[in-house]
């Protein structure tokens, strides 16, 4: 007697448990591929963000003449620099004044955060520029996903020790501090040379 060709009840059984277990292993290491690509690109999209940062306040820090305190009476701040350039010199014409452009690195509350930004975080690095010393001002965002120690400054003088005097201030160090969504912490340290 012949027997005919075809799977067993058993044999099928076999290769279904087996077919699941292996879509089951697929299906998992396809979903942490698809998280860690994500919480890549969260930690190269805030990176990229701080560079950006940092590549602005490199380019003011080169056509700064010196750095000022907030208040003629503050120290400088750890956690916010206050840039100057002169835009004129002292002459008869302008009564012996210099006029300044200040512009203000910091860190603020992110109170714009929107869906669409995945990196909007609770704090945002800011440039402001002040056309006087009475405020009026151009305020902009430059990256969002930091967090509340995020934007860190030193004053460095000529011979790169920290110093608290506006006028022997040669050189910053910033240190940016930030967050991805999903928890991953990021730094970024540079030292900017004054203009001088």
């Amino acid at each position: 007697m012949k027997r005919r060709a075809g799977f067993s009840f058993i044999e099928a059984l076999v290769a279904l448990v087996i077919s699941g277990i292996v879509l089951l292993m697929a299906s998992q290491f396809l979903g942490q591929f698809s998280r860690m690509s994500s919480q890549i690109e969260e930690e190269v999209l805030l990176r990229d963000q701080m560079t950006y940062a940092m590549t602005r306040l490199a380019t003011d820090c080169r056509e700064a003449d010196g750095v000022h305190p907030m208040r003629d009476d503050a120290p400088l701040a750890a956690n916010r620099v206050y840039l100057y350039k002169r835009l004129a010199k002292r002459t008869p014409i302008n009564f012996g004044e210099t006029q300044r452009y200040y512009i203000e690195y910091g860190l603020n509350e992110n109170t714009r955060r929107t869906a669409e930004d995945r990196l909007a975080g609770a704090y945002v690095v800011y440039r402001s520029q002040h056309k006087d010393t009475l405020g009026r001002s151009d305020r902009q965002p430059l990256n969002a996903g930091m967090t509340k120690e995020g934007f860190q400054v030193r004053y460095l003088d000529e011979n790169g020790q920290e110093t608290a005097q506006a006028d022997l201030v040669t050189a910053l160090e910033v240190e940016l501090v930030g967050r991805t969504p999903s928890g991953k912490g990021v730094r970024q340290k540079q030292v900017f040379q004054l203009g001088r």
